[in-house]
């Protein structure tokens, strides 16, 4: 005579085994792509690093920049006629001539003029 508690372990040793099977049949489909398995881990194991300690670099770099005064110059020094074109697409005529005065022309990069290295 079988017990309704027999009853019951049947039925969960059952649908154990149909549920180790289910893993067993996925860990065999995954098989062939063991590699990019593995790759996609440390790939997000790395991004959440990164996330992680992003906001210690952003720290650092206001740290840092208020320990040195700050940028000097939000002017670069030097720059490439392509860079030195591009920027005044984004300027009105007053930018323009602006920046025309405070650089001069050595070739194919432009210089700060010395007039505003001082200022």
């Amino acid at each position: 005579m079988l017990l309704l508690s027999d009853i019951d372990y049947i039925i969960n040793k059952e649908s154990l085994r149909k549920e180790r099977d289910g893993y067993e049949q996925n860990i065999k489909s995954i098989a062939p792509y063991w590699k990019s398995v593995i790759i996609i881990l440390i790939l997000l194991i790395l991004q959440a690093n990164g996330d992680l300690a992003l906001p210690q670099y952003t720290s650092d770099i206001i740290d840092v920049g208020i320990q040195n005064g700050g940028i000097g110059h939000s002017i670069p020094e030097k720059i490439t006629k392509d860079e030195y074109e591009i920027a005044k697409m984004f300027m009105t005529d007053e930018e323009i001539s602006i920046w025309e005065s405070c650089y001069e022309q050595d070739g194919d990069i432009y210089k700060l003029t010395e007039r505003m290295k001082k200022a």
